[in-house]
């Protein structure tokens, strides 16, 4: 746990970074990692020759001209993207369970909800999962409530539909878990009058869930059904608005993060109650969008399962690399500019 609060504060320091200190070392990470997945995947090491680059080429060549890989590219080429010796067996096991995560040896395997189509699978090591909690406690910093001392063991309030959520979600449960938090589950699938005496006497420093989700239990507060205190509200799965966020915080007096991540990257980027825009933290990821305004993502810590230049099916709006804001990261300003309408 010291670890990862450790790697939590240096990250936190990024927050202090000039822009352009920021744009060089995502640059340089992004350099690396290339260079990583040619020379450990033969995904990669194919792919790249085929189109006429070679290894020594890296370290100068454009990135819009490496290629883009989606998807469906993923599915097919899992095996071959894979950067360590693992046994095919293994993964083949772990891919015939239902369960959004597992463990395949040290490392671990999630996949997709499917809900587009069939799951599809990523694998994780231990240095991506540090740095995604380590990101915890840095999104935790700053805002009005500051979490101290006394907040410890973090005591965690989650409500969504458990079962049919993101890997995320059971990666952050997990989290949860691995540090001896406190945490009580509210499933929305069972009746929401089980909710009050789920929640009695139990006094969360954090309340995280679907937005929609969160909003239920802020109904039950104003109603005088319940009474926490949370100090941060996290949300994510689905869109924050305005008005959702100001009534939350309002009702629970509480810090207000927006968490925005997928199964491909556990984290992309996060909004909040005390800063206006979301900014794509780009020492987690490097960040691109495509003619379409699809968003091109490289995870820059996961290295036994690089995605070099991979493309979501998330269409962004002002996308915004030169942005000078409250953060020295990449900014989404059309996710503010919509909410002030």
């Amino acid at each position: 746990m010291i670890k990862v609060m450790i790697k939590g504060f240096k990250l936190y320091n990024h927050n202090k970074w000039p822009r352009e200190k920021m744009i060089e070392y995502s640059n340089k990470r992004m350099r690396e990692m290339i260079k990583h997945a040619y020379r450990s995947s033969n995904f990669y090491k194919t792919l790249y020759k085929s189109a006429g680059i070679k290894y020594e080429d890296l370290d100068n060549i454009p990135i819009e001209e490496l290629p883009i890989i989606n998807k469906e590219i993923v599915r097919n080429n899992f095996f071959d993207i894979v950067t360590d010796h693992i046994s095919r067996e293994d993964i083949e096991k772990a891919m015939e369970s239902s369960e959004l995560m597992i463990r395949v040896g040290k490392y671990i395997l999630v996949h997709t909800s499917g809900s587009t189509g069939k799951p599809c699978n990523f694998l994780y090591d231990k240095e991506a999962i540090d740095m995604i909690e380590a990101n915890m406690v840095r999104i935790s910093m700053g805002g009005r409530k500051a979490i101290e001392l006394k907040d410890f063991p973090i005591k965690v309030l989650y409500v969504a539909a458990v079962g049919s959520g993101y890997a995320a979600t059971t990666l952050a449960m997990n989290g949860i878990k691995r540090y001896k938090a406190k945490s009580v589950i509210l499933n929305v699938g069972e009746p929401i009058a089980t909710w009050k005496e789920k929640i009695k006497n139990f006094t969360p420093s954090y309340v995280a869930g679907y937005p929609s989700c969160v909003k239920i239990l802020a109904d039950m507060q104003k109603r005088g059904e319940i009474n926490i205190k949370p100090k941060k509200i996290i949300t994510g799965g689905e869109p924050l608005s305005k008005e959702v966020c100001e009534y939350l915080a309002s009702v629970f007096d509480a810090d207000i993060i927006d968490y925005y991540g997928c199964t491909e990257s556990i984290f992309l980027g996060v909004g909040s109650s005390w800063y206006e825009g979301i900014y794509l933290m780009d020492d987690m990821n490097y960040v691109e969008v495509d003619e379409f305004g699809r968003l091109v993502i490289t995870p820059l810590h996961n290295k036994i399962f690089p995605l070099i230049r991979y493309r979501l099916n998330d269409v962004v709006e002002g996308f915004d690399k030169a942005y000078n804001g409250f953060l020295p990261y990449t900014i989404l300003t059309g996710w503010w500019e919509e909410k002030r309408k």
